[in-house]
Formats: structure tokens, sequence, C-alpha cells
């Protein structure tokens, strides 16, 4: 059986040079880890010719400690020594403030397959921003634990659009988040400059 690698994996051992030169910041929680547990921030900080400069939390916070629903602050990371901005908090997305410190946002999130899951939304956010502002966006692909192969549920009316639900998707919508991502940007014309690291190994 072929071992499945995450776009993390592949990023640090195949497309590190997709980084040079840029001050990146991070969309990442605890489930953002390669193959041997080596959190997503250390990976890109032992990148040759990147820097590290910023970090966002989704819900939950990067630590994953906080409760459902439960809003974040700014807190502040003392091991990587770099601000971590909150996107569950006051505001569900990055202010231009938040980007001035980054030339490119890369986001990797481990969604669960379902469309009330606010980790879809919050990528869409930060496109949606990231485009306005030119930052280009690189989202690392996860697989999609539901195997991706079925849809189910009634799709979100967009009436009553909301953050667990912005968009019309079956509540069961067969992507993978880097799919999602590229899916939202063509069908709501959000103009991001979008790179997705694909998986390697993972299949249907």
């Amino acid at each position: 059986m072929t071992a499945v690698r995450a776009g993390l994996d592949v990023l640090r051992s195949r497309l590190p040079a997709l980084l040079a030169g840029r001050r990146v910041g991070l969309l990442a929680h605890p489930a953002s880890v390669a193959h041997d547990l080596t959190h997503a921030a250390d990976v890109v900080r032992g990148l040759r010719r990147v820097r590290l400069t910023a970090l966002f939390a989704p819900e939950h916070g990067l630590a994953g400690v906080a409760q459902d629903h439960a809003h974040i602050g700014a807190e502040y990371d003392h091991t990587r020594r770099l601000r971590v901005h909150s996107l569950y908090g006051k505001r569900l997305e990055p202010t231009r403030r938040m980007l001035r410190e980054i030339d490119t946002l890369v986001i990797d999130l481990q969604d669960v397959g379902s469309r009330y899951y606010t980790f879809a939304w919050t990528t869409v956010l930060a496109m949606r921003v990231c485009a306005h502002e030119g930052k280009p966006v690189i989202v690392l692909d996860r697989p999609n634990p539901l195997g991706g192969e079925h849809l189910e549920g009634n799709w979100a009316d967009p009436r009553f659009a909301s953050f667990v639900g912005l968009y019309p998707l079956p509540i069961r919508h067969g992507m993978t988040i880097a799919e999602l991502a590229a899916y939202h940007n063509q069908t709501q014309a959000l103009g991001c400059d979008l790179t997705v690291v694909p998986m390697t190994g993972w299949r249907r």
C-alpha cells in the first residue's frame, strides 16, 4: 500500500523553493503536522531562505484548546517568537494590517468533510482578503476523512448564508480542503492567486 503524504510533506521534500525568498504567514492548527509529527510552523521555519513572520489561528486556536464557539484573541507563540493572529474572534478574516508582514499566506488545515466545519470557511475568507490585498495563497492539501466519494445532505440556501455555510454546498461535500479552495475560488470569482500543493498516495 502506498503511503499517503500530505501537502506539507510534499512541500518539504519536493517543493521547498516554492517559498524561497518570501515572508510567510501560516494558517494552521494542531493537525497541521508532517508524517513525522513536525508541526507545519517548524517545517516552514526549517526551509532555506524562508522567513515565517506570522501565524494565523482558526476556531479552537493554534493549540486547539479553545472550546467550540469560543472567541479567541490575539496570542503570542513564545517558542517560535511570533504573533498569532486569531481568525475566530472579533474578526473572522485577516486584516490589511495583519497581512503587511507577509508576502504569501500558506494554509494547512485538516477539514473533516462536512459543510458546517469552519476551517474551510476560514480558508475562503482568508483567500478573499488576500485576493483584495494582492497576497498569493498556497493551500497544502490533506485527505477528506470521509473518503471523498459521496455527496449527501441538503445544499445550503444562500439566503441564509452563515459562517457554517457561506456558499452553497451539501452537508457532505466530498472535497478535500484544497479542492474546496479551488472550487470556491472559481465558482465565487474570488480572484485569489491560488497555488495548491497536492498530496501523494491518496486515492478516492
